[in-house]
């Protein structure tokens, strides 16, 4: 079977069993042959394979055949069988090869048929649509849908490195924060924003450098001087009382946040030593039980659980010390 190979070719790989599909006067005519269990199947069938791995010339009683190899939508199994009621599988079948009336190709050269490397993509004329019954026509296409590809793909690395936080953050001591106003930030960076003591120092220097000068000021002009500098003054005061004001209702805020999270942990440590009251009954429970029962399944039985409810306590246990050094801090 095959065609020879060359020296300088490695052999083709091929699978140890595929399906054949003949014409039909000549699949009906094999059939019989292998029902009836002839030996001279094998002179009367040969399989020439040509060198791209896809292409056959088959010869059956005869008669040859243009035959392609085509690779399944999915890996069947065969069986065979000696009394007719047990089943024992033989091979994975993942290719057919198809047999056509069509004329056959002179010859590698012509058609030019190579070989395929083996890690190049299955040309799609290779791809069999169908499966081996007439229910199953188009099945590839119908039940074997292309897999969705995944739109973020750094979104694993992401998630854990949220929880990684998360984890941190459970089991840290203790938690400081900082609020900062954006109107604040915003005010601060905004261009040729100035104070009122900017104001302030600007209208003294100008009167500095006019009495060093030696001119004369008028009144007039120095009363208009001393009205400005108490009404900038009295603006420089409403924005500090504002400032004041703004920072105590934040402390205040901030206050009653660290009080809600106290009262929120202090709940949780409750419920954490209830469960641990719980945790203890069970474990007496079970070590009595473990004393009395003689039956070995239920002793290695109640031994399991004896370690999950032991693992779980500890694991509380650690808990609670850590929330009551925080609530203690706190």
């Amino acid at each position: 079977m095959g065609a020879p190979v060359k020296k300088d070719e490695a052999p083709l790989e091929l699978e140890s069993q595929m399906i054949l599909r003949l014409p039909e006067h000549a699949a009906e005519e094999a059939r019989k042959l292998v029902i009836a269990g002839t030996q001279n199947l094998k002179d009367k069938l040969n399989i020439d394979l040509r060198g791209d791995g896809r292409h056959a010339i088959v010869r059956f009683d005869q008669e040859e055949f243009a035959a392609k190899l085509v690779d399944l939508p999915c890996v069947l199994e065969s069986h065979k069988t000696f009394d007719k009621k047990t089943l024992w599988k033989t091979a994975d079948i993942s290719q057919m090869l198809v047999c056509t009336d069509d004329p056959l190709p002179l010859n590698d050269e012509d058609n030019k048929l190579q070989r395929r490397p083996a890690n190049e993509k299955v040309d799609k004329k290779f791809v069999w649509n169908h499966g081996i019954t007439p229910p199953l026509k188009n099945v590839r296409k119908r039940r074997f849908r292309k897999s969705a590809r995944k739109k973020y793909i750094e979104a694993p690395d992401i998630e854990e490195e949220v929880k990684r936080l998360l984890r941190m953050d459970s089991t840290a001591i203790k938690i400081r924060w900082e609020v900062l106003a954006d109107e604040e930030v915003k005010d601060d960076n905004r261009p040729g924003s100035s104070t009122a003591g900017d104001d302030l120092q600007q209208i003294f220097a100008d009167v500095s450098s006019s009495e060093d000068e030696g001119q004369d000021i008028n009144v007039e002009d120095d009363e208009g001087t001393r009205d400005s500098i108490d009404m900038m003054t009295d603006i420089q005061s409403q924005e500090l009382t504002q400032q004041e004001e703004d920072a105590g209702s934040k402390v205040i805020e901030a206050d009653e946040e660290n009080s809600q999270e106290q009262s929120v942990l202090t709940q949780r440590y409750t419920q954490l030593q209830k469960e641990l009251e719980d945790l203890e009954t069970r474990e007496l429970a079970l070590g009595q039980s473990l004393e009395t029962v003689e039956n070995v399944n239920l002793k290695q039985r109640f031994l399991s659980q004896l370690d999950q409810v032991m693992e779980e306590k500890k694991q509380k246990q650690k808990e609670a010390e850590t929330l009551q050094a925080i609530v203690g801090n706190g």
